[in-house]
């Protein structure tokens, strides 16, 4: 999204993730913005997702384990339930 020529970084209105610090989940993968405005991302948008034990919010900024997932490399994990943590 741009305003007047700057690029504006979207933020979760719910986890606070953005694109350098998505959620995570096995099965589903990464995050994506579920709305234009790029304020909802789309693990907090699907409530299945959401309450998920294995969903991982904002996981570069959280303390980690790596994990081999099929399909994916290097992928960095964290333990419980992160939803809704604050920076």
């Amino acid at each position: 999204m741009s305003i007047f020529g700057l690029n504006k970084v979207g933020k979760c209105r719910v986890c606070g993730c953005t694109n350098d610090d998505p959620c995570f989940h096995p099965d589903h993968g990464f995050c994506w913005w579920a709305d234009e405005a790029e304020t909802i991302c789309s693990h907090c948008a699907c409530e299945e997702i959401a309450n998920d034990p294995e969903t991982v919010h904002c996981v570069n900024s959280k303390e980690c384990e790596t994990f081999d997932f099929p399909g994916y490399e290097n992928v960095i994990v964290h333990k419980g339930n992160t939803k809704g943590g604050k920076k």
